[in-house]
């Protein structure tokens, strides 16, 4: 258990959401659940740009950004192999790209144990 906490303190986790609210609240359960160095982004175009000069450890995603599909995020991410959860509202079978629809995925809201949950889910798998 401390393992894992003590990994989470130095891990850096990118939050994609575009809603402020949704992003405070997400922060805060990232936080919660042991992680402090959350780095939030609200667009593709920001996500792209910060890529050039950093590289997270695990990133939790939005399917759209400002009405942008997130498509080439999640492909940047899976070939760097960052581990990444699509937190989302939208309906899943509606997604028709197939990499963010075949993510790991969590509807929002929810509950912080169950971001927990599939955070430790991603971990472990990359582990």
């Amino acid at each position: 258990m401390w393992g894992r906490m003590r990994d989470r303190l130095s891990m850096t986790v990118l939050l994609l959401e575009d809603q402020p609210l949704i992003a405070i609240d997400t922060e805060a359960m990232l936080r919660r659940v042991g992680f402090v160095n959350i780095v939030h982004l609200a667009s593709v175009t920001q996500a792209l740009d910060w890529f050039s000069a950093e590289r997270p450890d695990l990133a939790v995603m939005e399917v759209s950004l400002q009405g942008e599909p997130s498509v080439t995020v999640a492909e940047h991410l899976a070939r760097e192999n960052v581990p990444y959860l699509v937190y989302s509202g939208a309906n899943r079978s509606l997604v028709g790209d197939r990499i963010l629809h075949d993510a790991r995925w969590l509807s929002k809201p929810s509950e912080p144990e169950l971001l927990d949950t599939e955070i430790m889910h991603l971990l472990d798998r990359g582990r």
